[in-house]
């Protein structure tokens, strides 16, 4: 505990078949309390290039992992936060500050994940400024997701309650996908080419899925040529959408599994969107109608660079 490790750079860390599918990290915190790991970078590792095992304090800074072993048992990430009962604390706390991962192909025609966290003892997790050109998966609660990019195919997917995702850019057919309640996404700016239904397969910038409830999506400027700006895969979402510019070629809100109801949406307003903007099917007069987004106008935002 208690450390500070700068300027590392580790290579080639695949774990021997005989050692199990667990081996083969580049730099593995564990069972630890304040350390800090700045500017170091991990290329060709196994399992996981960076971990946070059973440790709290943890900051993980300036960190850069490439490449990955290919068809590595139990697969691989490049960042990884996990606490069990073998933590130090019944909630362990992680940030990670400016972490960027590429090249994670798999072997096997796809990519791992940039980053993974799961466990019953995993607390708050900070990330800050990340560059993501593959998925994200928060299997753990509560996080924060504070500025940064995400690139080709990336994706933000949360199963956890109650995530912050807060001034994130998505680019090129990335999105963030919603597989849980209570989380509040603002302040991100998306600008997408898309190229089919990009990570998440319903083609849109945010998608909540049939399990995600009562999630808040504020202050978005959201350009998403033919993708949908939001998605919703579920019934009775309540979710709220407000104080967003949502310009979209096709649909601007879609439900894949029929016409939007009163249930799905607790709240819709002071919004701007494009005139053609379309609701699951609605027209925008047909939809404040129905009650919603009554503040809201549309136009052309005369955006000088989208």
């Amino acid at each position: 505990s208690h450390l500070v490790f700068r300027n590392l750079v580790v290579d080639e860390t695949a774990g021997q078949l005989h050692e199990g599918p667990n081996q083969g990290y580049g730099v593995r915190i564990e069972g630890s309390t304040d350390v800090l790991l700045d500017s170091c970078e991990a290329y060709r590792c196994g399992r996981h290039h960076f971990a946070a095992i059973n440790s709290t304090e943890f900051v993980g800074r300036h960190l850069h992992a490439a490449y990955v072993q290919p068809k590595t048992p139990g697969d691989n990430s490049a960042y990884v936060s996990y606490a069990d009962a073998g933590a130090p604390v019944a909630a362990c706390t992680s940030e990670w500050d400016d972490i960027s991962s590429i090249h994670m192909d798999n072997g096997t025609g796809g990519q791992y994940v940039m980053f993974v966290s799961h466990g019953d003892h995993q607390g708050l997790i900070t990330l800050k400024n990340l560059t993501a050109t593959t998925k994200l998966s928060f299997m753990s609660a509560p996080v924060i997701v504070k500025g940064g990019t995400l690139r080709e195919t990336a994706s933000i997917e949360n199963w956890g309650t109650g995530i912050l995702i807060d001034g994130v850019t998505l680019l090129d057919s990335s999105a963030i996908d919603q597989w849980s309640s209570h989380g509040t996404i603002q302040n991100c700016v998306a600008h997408l080419t898309p190229t089919g239904g990009g990570p998440t397969g319903f083609g849109t910038a945010i998608l909540c899925r049939e399990k995600a409830k009562q999630n808040v999506i504020r202050f978005n400027t959201l350009v998403t040529g033919t993708f949908s700006c939001l998605a919703l895969g579920g019934t009775d979402s309540a979710t709220k959408w407000y104080g967003n510019i949502m310009l979209a070629a096709g649909a601007t809100v879609a439900k894949p599994s029929g016409q939007l109801t009163a249930a799905d949406v607790s709240l819709a307003d002071y919004n701007f969107y494009n005139p053609s903007a379309s609701f699951a099917g609605k027209s925008q007069a047909d939809w404040k109608v129905m009650g919603f987004d009554a503040h809201s106008l549309s136009g052309d935002p005369k955006f000088v660079d989208a």
